[in-house]
Formats: C-alpha cells, sequence, structure tokens
C-alpha cells in the first residue's frame, strides 16, 4: 500500500509499516497539537511560509521572496545589470524593485559566477554577490546569484543554503511574518 510521511525533528515516520513507540507518540503529539492549535516548536527554528516578505542589505529593500526548498541557491531578480572594475575586482552594478515599486540601485563585488540547471532549458551563467537577507527575526549574510525574474510573480527566490537548520516551511501559508530582524550588521 502507500506510505505517507510525516517528519518529527528530522527523522521520517512512515505509517502503515510498524515504527517505535516513540514515534508514534511524537506523530500523536504532534497531531493532537495541530487539531488543537497549539503549536510546536521544532528545535530553534522558525515556521514560515511558502511565501515570505525579505529585506535585503545593504540598502533595507523589502520584496516578496518564494520559498524554494528545491532550489539550491537564493536567486535575486534585478535590472541594468552592469558589470565594472573598481580596485581592480570585478563588480556589479543592478536595480531592484522593491515591495512599492521603487528602485534601489546595488554595487557588490563579483563573487564568482555559476552556472544553474533551469527546468526548461540549458544551464544559465550568472553573477553570484553577497548580500544580507534578513527572514523573519533571522539575519544571514549569503551569496545571491542575480538573475532577470521579470516573468516571474516573486523577486526574489530563497534557496535551501538559506533555510537549512533554521526555518520550516508550512506550504500552506504565505507571509507570516514580516522581517523583524533586531541587528544587522554593516555589509561592505
Amino acid at each position: 500500500g502507500r506510505r505517507a510521511r510525516y517528519i518529527l525533528g528530522g527523522n521520517a515516520v512512515c505509517r502503515g509499516r510498524g515504527g517505535s513507540m516513540k514515534q508514534w507518540m511524537g506523530l500523536s503529539l504532534m497531531m493532537l497539537a495541530a487539531v488543537s492549535g497549539v503549536s510546536v516548536a521544532a528545535g530553534a527554528k522558525q515556521t514560515i511560509g511558502w511565501v515570505e516578505t525579505v529585506r535585503v542589505t545593504p540598502g533595507n529593500v523589502v520584496v516578496k521572496a518564494k520559498i524554494d526548498t528545491g532550489a539550491k541557491m537564493s536567486s535575486l531578480g534585478c535590472d541594468c545589470r552592469t558589470e565594472f572594475e573598481r580596485d581592480g575586482k570585478r563588480w556589479m552594478r543592478f536595480s531592484v524593485e522593491d515591495e512599492h515599486g521603487e528602485l534601489a540601485t546595488f554595487e557588490r563585488p563579483i563573487i564568482r559566477k555559476v552556472k544553474i540547471k533551469r527546468h526548461f532549458g540549458q544551464a544559465q551563467e550568472r553573477v553570484v554577490v553577497d548580500l544580507g537577507v534578513c527572514l523573519g527575526n533571522q539575519y544571514k549574510v549569503t551569496q545571491v546569484n542575480l538573475v532577470d525574474r521579470s516573468g516571474f510573480i516573486y523577486p526574489m527566490l530563497i534557496g535551501r543554503d538559506d533555510l537549512a537548520g533554521r526555518f520550516v516551511v508550512d506550504p500552506q501559508q504565505k507571509f507570516r511574518s514580516r522581517p523583524n530582524c533586531a541587528e544587522t550588521p554593516k555589509l561592505e
């Protein structure tokens, strides 16, 4: 028969094929909590929906982001990408539209270039820069690839490298939290 998978603190439990008493108790507690409306914490992980609002630094630009556990790396949609040299290093100038339609221009050193495999076609080379991202109450400086996302609804995609160990994604929820990071270190 078919088996259903439930995730309990990182351990998969399969229904209908046995399982330990500890696994069944954990599943029972989760189901009871879901029915009663009580939230169950998965360690220190924050629960987020499949779409969230994030703040990108430098500049504190607020954008909507799709949470994509199928993507390894985060991507940011941008316009007017211009590569240039500063102090002997390659930099990228690019513009990002915030949640109110205002354009913010960034200038960031290029960390590297990556080839991203696309679902519908050939691999695409993209520039990678460091940006700070505030998602919920958690801030992280991370490598983000830059791409034209004008054909997509959400200008940013948060990949699993930036989710692992920090977040649990509830695919039935959207916009569970606003970016609320206490202190964000200055990103040079």
